[in-house]
């Protein structure tokens, strides 16, 4: 970060907080909704292993830019956090794309709920001139996906059923069982790929075994 424009709202150093002092935004300007209650229990069974892996950001005032989850499980076990705080206020925008990098880019979201936050937060500027580079800048997520992004999304705003020739519909039904069947696929790998984390991290962070440095042990 010493290097970046954030410096100059003048971000601390990483240290160990009372989550106590946190303040929780009351708006639903934060693009990321709450974990469900299965993720929640996730995380906390990974802060019970591992402790809190990840910073929480702070606006000057203790409000949580990033970490509403983290923040919330650490004021429940009464342990501190390490946390970042900025000392001068953050602009909305540059507080926003922080956001965003912190909780996409290099993170394990997927495909669907990357694509469901876009539509959640940018569906009334999608397809209007210039929309997809802001986008990009705010968020980091790739042109080419945006640009893919965009067309799903208009060709939904365009579509009425009512105006589908029945036939069309049942030309389709083979793909369509086809991917309901990759769907459940998918859901199934996710699962077990979350299963398997969690017992990895019994051991280690699982950023540790994606290292490989256990190999040189």
């Amino acid at each position: 970060m010493e290097n970046s424009e954030l410096k100059k709202y003048a971000p601390t150093k990483l240290y160990y907080e009372d989550p106590n002092k946190f303040v929780f935004p009351k708006d639903d300007s934060h693009p990321f909704d709450y974990l469900d209650k299965e993720g929640l229990e996730e995380l906390r069974q990974s802060i019970e292993l591992n402790g809190i892996l990840h910073a929480v950001y702070l606006r000057m005032d203790y409000t949580i830019i990033s970490g509403r989850n983290r923040g919330t499980i650490a004021s429940e076990k009464g342990i501190l956090v390490p946390t970042i705080r900025f000392q001068k206020e953050l602009p909305q925008e540059v507080e926003q794309r922080l956001i965003y990098h912190l909780n996409l880019v290099g993170r394990q979201v997927s495909p669907s709920e990357r694509r469901a936050m876009v539509y959640k937060r940018f569906k009334d500027s999608i397809g209007k001139h210039g929309a997809l580079s802001s986008i990009h800048k705010i968020t980091g997520i790739h042109m080419s996906t945006l640009k893919q992004y965009s067309v799903d999304f208009q060709n939904k705003r365009r579509f009425k059923a009512e105006e589908v020739p029945k036939k069309r519909f049942q030309e389709k039904i083979e793909k369509y069982n086809r991917w309901k069947i990759l769907l459940e696929k998918e859901n199934n790998i996710k699962n077990e790929r979350q299963k398997l984390q969690y017992e990895l991290e019994k051991v280690a962070p699982i950023s540790f075994w994606k290292s490989e440095e256990w190999k040189k042990s």
